[in-house]
């Protein structure tokens, strides 16, 4: 009998490498300690949304005239407790 996994994959976003969350709405932004020490990195449950996010935020920095070019948008898996 296979034994049930302890653990889940999630994903979290990153920018140039470096830890980033996704404002609902609006566009992914760096993980700053005061702004995230209250509730933590939001990870998400499948790739599928972190290319939709980087897409929503990429469409929202466009509409407001803001520099699209030069972020590198990516990801870190991470195994978190089932």
């Amino acid at each position: 009998m296979r034994q049930k996994s302890k653990t889940r994959t999630m994903f979290m976003h990153t920018i140039d490498g470096k830890p980033a969350d996704y404002e609902r709405g609006e566009q992914i932004t760096f993980a700053s300690p005061g702004r995230y020490a209250r509730r933590g990195i939001v990870l998400v449950p499948s790739i599928k949304q972190i290319r939709a996010e980087e897409n929503a935020s990429r469409q929202w920095r466009i509409a407001r005239g803001c520099a699209v070019a030069g972020w590198d948008y990516g990801y870190v898996r991470v195994e978190v407790p089932a």
